[in-house]
């Protein structure tokens, strides 16, 4: 029969795990970690390989002239 773990010897694993960890979040209530920088879902791949499209659509800028002409425009923008 091998030789099996005692009950005590198991408990005072976990009790060195268990006090590993307090001190682990003990550190990180003191200093928290530096603030990792932002990346947008766009730029980032999720972890099943699944990328969202990325569409960029130009609006049309009303330039002052014609404003009946960039009503139309942007309606069929939106329209469409």
């Amino acid at each position: 029969m091998a030789n099996r773990p005692t009950n005590a010897e198991r408990l005072d694993d976990l009790t060195i795990k268990v006090d590993s960890i307090l001190e682990q979040l003990s550190l990180l209530m003191v200093r928290p970690p530096s603030p990792q920088p932002h990346v947008s879902p766009s730029n980032s791949n999720a972890p099943d390989g699944f990328r969202r499209p990325h569409m960029k659509l130009e609006v049309p800028r009303f330039d002052g002239t014609d404003p009946i002409g960039w009503i139309f425009k942007i309606s069929q923008f939106f329209d469409y």
